[in-house]
């Protein structure tokens, strides 16, 4: 079962970076505090210029672990973050990210102290950077900055169902539904339940054993009706 940790509220921001806003025990009382989405800086209706927003801002994020995720995957994800982030755990680098509009996400499972408060701090590049689309050529439009989508942290067992997909088959002859999982990494041999339910009603229900990276497999969907 994956647990949803809900990040987006009681952040604490600045627009003005420094290495030192990274560190757990940094004093960041004096910071603004933010609820994400967030931007990195409010504009006038008029009279202003892209150059208002492009800068490198910090924001920093205290949580507690409970004791009890101990020997769980915690991945922490963003929804989106304009234009690149860095993510530091208790003063550690997690993971980075270029790109204003995807999602990214990182395990944090080993950077954590449970039972204790953590400290999330995520340095944000706002500028332009021709490395970074949609930069690089001519943009007629603000892409503004700030960690501007949710946050969250998921709970996962130490193996999991990282992608799932369902494809029809021959649904004009003998209908059959393709299954491919996609695991979070290379697994023994564990048996997975697949169930496939139609109304409440559960129409397929098979085990499978399940060794390496992904699982694929065809299954015949008994009296399937267009």
């Amino acid at each position: 079962m994956i647990e949803k940790i809900n990040l987006n509220f009681d952040w604490k921001y600045d627009e003005t970076f420094s290495q030192e806003a990274i560190e757990p025990a940094f004093d960041d009382t004096k910071f603004k505090t933010v609820n994400i989405p967030h931007t990195n800086k409010e504009i006038p209706f008029n009279d202003f210029n892209e150059e208002m927003y492009q800068f490198v801002s910090v924001y920093r994020k205290h949580v507690k672990i409970d004791k009890e995720l101990e020997g769980k995957r915690l991945i922490l994800e963003f929804e989106a973050v304009a234009n690149a982030a860095d993510v530091y755990v208790n003063g550690k680098l997690a993971f980075s990210h270029k790109g204003s509009y995807t999602a990214f996400s990182g395990d944090i499972s080993n950077l954590v102290e449970y039972g204790k408060d953590n400290v999330i701090a995520v340095k944000v590049d706002s500028t332009e950077r021709e490395d970074i689309p949609p930069f690089g050529n001519i943009v007629d439009y603000l892409v503004y900055g700030g960690i501007y989508r949710e946050v969250y942290i998921y709970v996962h067992d130490q193996d999991y169902i990282k992608e799932m997909y369902l494809t029809p088959i021959d649904v004009l002859t003998e209908p059959k539904i393709g299954v491919k999982l996609i695991f979070d990494k290379v697994i023994g041999s564990k048996p997975v339940d697949i169930v496939i339910k139609h109304k409440n009603k559960i129409i397929l229900k098979k085990t499978i054993v399940a060794m390496g990276p992904s699982l694929e497999e065809e299954f015949v969907i008994p009296d399937a009706k267009l």
